[in-house]
């Protein structure tokens, strides 16, 4: 059965899965996170994030003399944070010339919990005693405050003084209530407050757990913590920067509990040209554990049989002369040897498919405590073949016949020499086989697909060619029937192109086989891309309503002398009755009201005829205001001469 569909050619990427840590902070991305940490210090804090994050991986601060300079000169000596700051980086680069600093005098009973003991890792970073009644307020202090915030900064501090002293104990003693207050999501572990808090905690309890000799942290905890870090890895703000190299750097150089890391090495995509399967054995930082050794325990098919193809297999030590990890500089190339192990999964012979290889570490015994091993490391395989395509026919023939009488046969990649021709009472026939080149048996795909482009407009129809029982490929594609739905009607010429793609194939195959001319009964349909090309429309032009026709000059003349004669008409008709004007008085308020009054008839007549609402509006308010306020004059001096006057 024909399915008209659009092809989506599988990608993955291949992980180490499990319970196992499958990945590191790798020497590349060191590498690239090394030159954001390398950029000139702005103030003593940059500098204390850059130099302390590049110790943490084993880097070199550059110039060491050059950055004690700098901190002597950037450090406050009456804050807490500065001073820890600059003591730790003292410390680290073993500075001379440092100034004196009286830390003492600046601890006070009510001093902040973080601030005093970050004077008190100042003091022992720069070799200062601290008296046992500083170290027992220092305790009391701590087990009064139980945030995790403030814990990293206790532990810190204890970290720096003498391991002999017991009053520390109760220090050490909070570490499990601390790592409790931890939360737990997707088997990792974290503390409110993101990577921040949680790497100052987990540095400063593995630093604790070196000075007093002890193990404090557990060892699923250990990997919970690497999984949440290395899920942050991509972070690059500095102090982020600083916070996660700190904490992967503490959970790789301490001494009780180092998480092992087995990653691939390269690729886990197995060919004939690459048979081996290359694993690395490191820790949180890429740093390859020495005297570790690799056992195949079982290599089996990643269905739902999980059938093995072999068991218990030793990975030896890889000698090839490219197994090395190339990092580019701004001078030169570096190559840091790999001390991978490697693999030799093709000497069995497995088909191409997909495959899950649990292998088991094997460590040293003097030194391998510290090391953490969780759970079994599954690597994902995928073992790739060629696959060529052969036996190809294609023909044209008529739609109700079994049988097409002649078949044009194609090696890959050739085309068909002519425009092969069909309509809708034909139909287009193509058959072939896939064939695994290094086994020579015919194969089964997960993508085959027959693909027709139009050749002016775009169009592209696909189709899905499948096997029979026998593995042989079968496509037909009968013109009258799918012209409707699949090809809108769209008759012309097509370009017929063979996909062949599957997970486990080494090299998918996209064969153009040459042209169709298709020609279909029904009207051709846009497809949906044309519907939503647009075309100019017809250019509106407003048509206003035609005035309507005027009178002669001569009405409207007649009309005008009419209404004009109307007030000479009320003059003389004033002049016959004898209208009394003498209280009219010559006074200005007089002659302001009634010039006012008649320039509202004149603004009047002038909206009519020329100007518009709003400026009509705004005149009148300054007309009517004059008029107004005249009137109200004239009104008074009129009602005060009557009182006179009676």
């Amino acid at each position: 059965m024909l399915k008209f569909i659009v092809p989506l050619l599988i990608a993955s990427v291949v992980v180490v899965s499990g319970s196992s840590l499958s990945k590191s902070l790798t020497l590349l991305e060191q590498h690239d996170i090394a030159k954001v940490l390398r950029q000139p210090p702005i103030d003593l804090q940059s500098m204390f994030y850059s130099a302390t994050a590049l110790t943490a991986i084993d880097k070199e601060v550059r110039e060491p003399h050059l950055v004690c300079a700098f901190v002597n000169d950037h450090v406050v000596k009456t804050d807490a944070e500065s001073l820890m700051q600059y003591s730790t980086i003292v410390k680290m680069l073993q500075c001379k010339d440092t100034p004196a600093i009286d830390i003492a005098s600046l601890i006070t009973d009510h001093k902040d919990p973080i601030a005093l003991a970050q004077l008190i890792t100042a003091m022992g970073n720069l070799g200062m005693d601290v008296d046992d009644a500083l170290v027992k307020k220092f305790v009391d202090v701590a087990k009064e405050n139980d945030s995790p915030k403030v814990a990293a900064a206790m532990f810190t501090a204890a970290s720096v003084l003498p391991a002999d002293n017991d009053a520390v104990k109760g220090i050490v003693g909070m570490v499990e209530d601390i790592v409790a207050q931890a939360d737990e999501a997707n088997d990792q572990l974290q503390f409110e407050g993101g990577v921040s808090v949680t790497a100052d905690v987990v540095a400063s309890i593995l630093a604790l757990g070196d000075q007093r000799g002890e193990k404090l942290l557990k060892d699923d905890q250990a990997v919970k913590f690497a999984r949440y870090f290395l899920s942050r890895k991509y972070v690059r703000e500095l102090k982020q920067v600083h916070h996660l190299l700190v904490g992967l750097g503490g959970l790789s150089k301490n001494k009780h509990v180092v998480p092992v890391v087995v990653s691939v090495f390269r690729s886990s995509l197995i060919t004939t040209e690459s048979p081996t399967l290359k694993l690395r054995v490191t820790n949180l930082i890429d740093q390859s554990i020495p005297d570790a050794t690799l056992t195949a325990k079982s290599f089996e098919t990643a269905d739902a049989d999980a059938t093995a193809v072999f068991e218990n297999k030793p990975l030896t030590k890889s000698d090839d002369t490219d197994d090395f990890i190339v990092i580019d500089s701004e001078v030169a190339k570096g190559f840091i040897a790999a001390n991978a192990f490697k693999l030799d999964v093709m000497s069995a012979s497995p088909t191409r498919g997909l495959y899950n290889c649990e292998v088991e570490v094997g460590l040293k015994e003097e030194g391998s405590a510290m090391f953490v091993l969780d759970g079994k490391f599954t690597i994902p395989v995928k073992v790739l073949a060629k696959i060529m395509v052969e036996d190809v026919q294609l023909g044209i023939g008529d739609r109700d016949s079994s049988s097409v009488s002649k078949m044009t046969k194609l090696k890959f990649p050739e085309k068909v020499g002519k425009v092969l021709e069909a309509d809708y009472h034909q139909k287009l026939v193509m058959t072939f086989v896939l064939k695994n080149i290094e086994q020579g048996n015919l194969v089964t795909v997960h993508q085959t697909f027959v693909r027709l482009l139009h050749e002016t407009t775009g169009q592209e129809i696909f189709f899905v060619a499948e096997a029979d029982s026998q593995d042989h490929y079968k496509f037909t594609l009968d013109v009258g029937t799918t012209g409707k739905d699949s090809f809108n009607n769209l008759s012309g010429k097509y370009r017929i192109t063979l996909i062949i793609g599957d997970r486990a194939m080494q090299v998918p195959i996209a064969w153009t086989l040459g042209d169709v001319a298709l020609t279909f009964s029904g009207e051709a349909k846009k497809t949906k891309r044309q519907q939503r090309i647009t075309e100019p429309q017809p250019k509106i032009e407003h048509m206003f309503r035609v005035p309507e026709k005027r009178p002669s000059k001569l009405v409207s003349t007649a009309f005008t002398i009419l209404v004009v004669s109307a007030v000479f008409i009320m003059f003389a008709m004033w002049m016959k009755i004898g209208v009394n004007v003498g209280n009219f008085r010559l006074s200005l308020p007089t002659i302001g009201f009634h010039l006012g009054l008649a320039g509202i008839f004149v603004l009047y007549y002038m909206f009519w005829v020329r100007l518009d609402m709003f400026v009509t509006l705004k005149l009148l308010m300054a007309v009517g205001g004059v008029t107004f306020i005249s009137g109200n004059r004239m009104l008074a001096d009129m009602a005060a001469n009557r009182c006179k006057t009676s």
